[in-house]
C-alpha cells in the first residue's frame, strides 16, 4: 500500500485570513498533521501573498515543516485574470507533480480574490503524471446564497466564485466543519453524499 505523502496548502495562513477563522483552521489542521505525521507532510505557500514561504515556516518553530514555495505565474504578468488562471492551473500541476505528494489538501477553496492569489486547486496535470488525491474543505455558500451582497459588487468576483464552485467537482473528498454545511455541499454541489465527510473543528 503506497504511503500518503501529503500537501497542505497554507495560503490562508499568508493573507489576511491568518487573523481569521479560515486562517486558524489551516493551522490547526498543519500543526496536527505535523505533530502525527510530519515526515510525510509539506506545506505549500504562496511566494505572493503576505506572509513569506520563510515567514510561514519560522511561524511553525520548533516543528521545521518542509515548506515548497509555489506562484511562478504571477497576476502582473497578464492581461486578464483568465489568462492568468489559465497559466496557474498549468503551473499548480507542476509544481504538485514535482512535489512527490500523492494527497493534496486545500483548505480554504475560495481564497485569494483580493490578494491576487491562488490556492492549489484546480490542476492541470501532464498526461503522464499521476493525478494525486484532491481533498478539500467546504466552510459555507453564503457568497451564493447572497450574492447582492458577497459577489456582485466587486466586478468579476461573481464569474471568479462560479468557476471555484464548478472546480469542487474535480475533488475526491471534501471535508466539512458541520451537518449542515455537509447537506448544503450535497445540495448545491450535487455530490454524493459518500464524498463529503464532517471533520469538526
Amino acid at each position: 500500500m503506497t504511503r500518503p505523502r501529503l500537501l497542505l496548502d497554507m495560503l490562508p495562513s499568508q493573507t489576511g485570513s491568518r487573523l481569521r477563522g479560515l486562517g486558524r483552521f489551516a493551522r490547526t489542521l498543519a500543526s496536527g498533521l505535523l505533530q502525527a505525521r510530519g515526515d510525510a507532510v509539506s506545506l505549500g505557500a504562496s511566494l505572493h501573498a503576505e506572509l513569506s514561504p520563510q515567514d510561514l515556516a519560522d511561524s511553525f518553530s520548533p516543528l521545521a515543516p518542509r515548506v515548497l514555495a509555489y506562484g511562478n505565474a504571477p497576476r502582473q504578468s497578464y492581461w486578464t485574470r483568465a489568462g492568468w488562471e489559465r497559466a496557474v492551473l498549468r503551473e499548480r500541476g507542476e509544481f504538485i507533480s514535482a512535489s512527490g505528494s500523492n494527497v493534496v489538501v486545500t483548505p480554504a477553496w475560495f481564497e485569494g480574490w483580493w490578494e491576487h492569489c491562488e490556492p492549489l486547486q484546480p490542476a492541470r496535470f501532464a498526461r503522464t503524471a499521476r493525478r494525486p488525491l484532491q481533498v478539500a474543505a467546504v466552510h459555507d455558500f453564503i457568497p451564493l446564497q447572497d450574492p447582492a451582497v458577497c459577489l456582485d459588487p466587486y466586478p468579476g468576483m461573481r464569474r471568479w466564485y462560479e468557476r471555484r464552485l464548478a472546480a469542487y467537482e474535480q475533488v475526491d473528498l471534501l471535508i466539512s466543519l458541520s451537518q449542515h454545511v455537509r447537506r448544503e455541499a450535497v445540495e448545491i454541489l450535487g455530490v454524493a453524499p459518500s464524498r463529503v465527510v464532517v471533520v469538526p473543528a
